[in-house]
C-alpha cells in the first residue's frame, strides 16, 4: 500500500501518494511549493540568520550546550 498525506490546499482533505503534495484538483499550485534546496538552507543560515549582531549572537547562543 502507498503511503499517502492530505492536500497542502486549504479546506482540502483529498489524499494524494508520495511524494506529491497536492491532489489533482489543485495540481497547478505543485509547480510553486518546493522544498527548500541546500543552497536555499545554507543561504538562510549564513545571510537571513545572521542579518545583524542582535541577531547573530541569539543565534548563536541557542546553539551552545
Amino acid at each position: 500500500m502507498a503511503r499517502v498525506r492530505r492536500c497542502k490546499a486549504n479546506g482540502c482533505f483529498n489524499m494524494v501518494e508520495l511524494p506529491k503534495h497536492y491532489c489533482a484538483k489543485h495540481a497547478d499550485q505543485e509547480r510553486v511549493y518546493a522544498p527548500r534546496d541546500k543552497q536555499a538552507t545554507h543561504r538562510y543560515n549564513t545571510v537571513t540568520r545572521n542579518r545583524d549582531d542582535n541577531k547573530r549572537g541569539q543565534y548563536n547562543f541557542y546553539r551552545t550546550k
